[in-house]
């Protein structure tokens, strides 16, 4: 009689007559270590892709840093030279008032005329100013009066 033992060339007899059959390849194990060690070299791929997108936020934070200092630097800039450029526009404007009052004065002393023509002028356009006031405040009050709000 033959059986499964005695036919089997991959198996071997032992000293005193025992048995010891060869293993065979544990094709599972060696699978799931497989699949574990692709899980390691995806799961590093994926880190060093985060890693990439952390690393592009930061140049992008760092460049917007960048040109807000930049502007800052700009405007302030620009906020000095318009300053300058405010204070001598207010000096000519100062000068020029200053010199025709001055004129008006050397004008009204010298000629009387002059200051009741002058003040005569001062006087109607003052006139037409609190006429267009009181104007306003007509329309106003009547606004508030029909129900609008006074603010």
């Amino acid at each position: 009689m033959n059986t499964y033992e005695a036919q089997n060339p991959f198996q071997s007899y032992g000293g005193g007559g025992g048995f010891n059959p060869v293993q065979e390849a544990d094709v599972a194990s060696a699978m799931e270590r497989e699949l574990r060690a692709g899980e390691r070299r995806n799961q590093l791929y994926y880190d060093s892709l985060a890693q990439n997108d952390r690393q592009r936020v930061a140049n992008a934070e760092q460049a917007a840093k960048q040109q807000i200092e930049a502007i800052d630097a700009n405007l302030k800039v620009l906020g000095q030279f318009s300053s300058t450029i405010s204070g001598m526009v207010d000096n000519k404007i100062k000068q020029d008032i200053e010199k025709g009052l001055e004129d008006a004065a050397m004008k009204a002393w010298n000629d009387p005329l002059y200051a009741d023509e002058e003040t005569k002028k001062y006087d109607v356009e003052e006139a037409k100013i609190e006429d267009g006031q009181k104007i306003m405040n007509d329309a106003a009050t009547k606004y508030e009066a029909s129900g609008g709000s006074p603010i």
